[in-house]
């Protein structure tokens, strides 16, 4: 697949705290380093200049988890998390902590009948009013789109085909991925993140 020319990325988040930076460079890949234009990263709202935490997680089946990944979510302040093989069918929004309610993490997902797959993303209270649209592709890939004051974030969940399965689906992926990611607008934020199977 071709790298997408200019493409935004998170390239970590650090063992201090500080969270993930936004950062740009010309072949697509990520880059090390924090982002210069800091007027770019996105305020919450209380107006103060705050970095986007951004995690993800192969949780293995959400069934009877959901409480759980949303406290471990909060204990290490994610403010958005991409989940793969959730094991869910189904395409729904779900509060993931009952005692918070709405104004807890929320989670939307997606899964076919049967499915063995299935992503999600969750997001926390501070993105919740901020997302404008929910794309759900296949139960191995949907995407979220944020919009702030600033910029139009577009968060992917991408589950890769693991070792075993055909070349056909493999290629299906990818095809797919690649197509949905080159319609995102090239001066908004493009954020992958997700299982991607991948072997070195």
């Amino acid at each position: 697949m071709q790298s997408r020319k200019k493409a935004r990325a998170y390239t970590r988040i650090d063992a201090t705290g500080q969270g993930p930076v936004l950062s740009t460079n010309q072949q697509g890949f990520q880059a090390q380093g924090r982002c210069r234009d800091a007027s770019k990263r996105v305020q919450n709202n209380n107006t103060v200049c705050r970095k986007i935490r951004v995690a993800t997680l192969n949780i293995g089946t959400l069934t009877g988890k959901p409480e759980e990944v949303a406290e471990m979510l909060r204990r290490r302040r994610i403010d958005i998390c991409t989940l793969q093989e959730t094991r869910w069918s189904g395409e729904k929004a779900y509060d993931m902590e009952r005692e918070r309610g709405s104004n807890g993490y929320k989670l939307m997902y997606f899964g076919s009948t049967r499915t063995r797959n299935g992503v999600g993303i969750a997001i926390s209270e501070r993105f919740r009013d901020a997302v404008k649209e929910v794309s759900r592709y296949d139960d191995r890939l949907m995407k979220i789109t944020i919009v702030t004051e600033e910029r139009t974030i577009h968060v992917f969940s991408a589950y890769a085909p693991q070792a075993g399965r055909s070349d056909a689906e493999k290629d299906a992926f990818w095809k797919m991925l690649d197509s949905r990611t080159r319609n995102v607008p090239v001066d908004d934020y493009l954020v992958i993140a997700g299982d991607l199977n991948g072997h070195v």
